[in-house]
């Protein structure tokens, strides 16, 4: 009797231990939530950027994220990729790396390539992004349904490989012609949109959950008074999730 007392006691113990344990644990996360700070926060895409980034470092201080072209195709590696990568690292800005998706090219060659370009470096602070858009390289005789299966092949493959949801970079009038499939809600969206004022326009299929980050004009030159951005509001943690 007596050592079924001490193992009841041992057992009633070990009950609260975890109760409480559980209940820290709650109250931490509740507090780690309440002290992210949603706010605005600006960035540049490089391959677009005018002017010469090297020169006028200076000017970036208030831009928090970069984001530079790594691969095109099946092939193909952006000549300034490298040294964007580590231009951004010494910046100590977030970074992050896209693929130019070809419609015309394999969709698994196209993430193989790109994979193997991007895991070696450091770890991406962005997730993988993928930029799917119409351009004169491009062949669009593929049926619409035949487009998006190779799209989510492509997706699929960089998702299992990096542990990660890649983003996608596209503009409205792309996802709206060729995007329409739920499925792709799943993935955030980067979206290139310059005719919002105040906010962007958005494609169906992200209407109800929104974009991740705004392109909101085309215009990146650095000497220029008219500095427009990359738009991403939330918390700056969320930008790496």
């Amino acid at each position: 009797m007596k050592n079924q007392n001490i193992k009841l006691t041992i057992f009633l113990i070990w009950c609260m231990l975890s109760i409480i344990s559980m209940l820290v644990s709650h109250f931490t996360e509740s507090i780690k939530k309440q002290t992210k700070k949603s706010q605005i926060y600006y960035g540049i895409d490089l391959a677009k950027w005018n002017g010469n980034i090297f020169k006028e470092a200076e000017i970036l201080d208030h831009i928090s994220f970069m984001v530079c072209k790594a691969t095109i195709g099946e092939n193909d590696i952006d000549s300034l990729f490298y040294k964007n990568w580590l231009f951004i690292r010494q910046l100590s800005a977030i970074r992050g790396t896209y693929h130019v998706y070809q419609i015309s090219s394999n969709p698994e060659r196209q993430a193989h390539h790109y994979w193997s370009v991007i895991k070696n470096l450091d770890s991406l602070e962005v997730a993988p992004i993928v930029n799917i858009d119409k351009n004169e390289h491009d062949s669009y005789q593929k049926c619409v349904e035949q487009l998006q299966m190779d799209f989510v092949n492509f997706l699929e493959i960089i998702h299992n490989k990096s542990k990660r949801t890649p983003i996608i970079y596209t503009n409205y009038n792309f996802a709206e012609a060729y995007l329409t499939s739920p499925y792709f809600a799943k993935y955030p969206l980067w979206l290139i949109e310059y005719q919002g004022v105040t906010k962007p326009f958005l494609p169906k299929t992200w209407k109800e959950k929104g974009c991740k980050i705004w392109q909101k004009s085309a215009k990146y030159d650095i000497l220029s008074d008219e500095l427009d951005f990359d738009v991403f509001y939330g918390a700056k943690e969320e930008l790496c999730e």
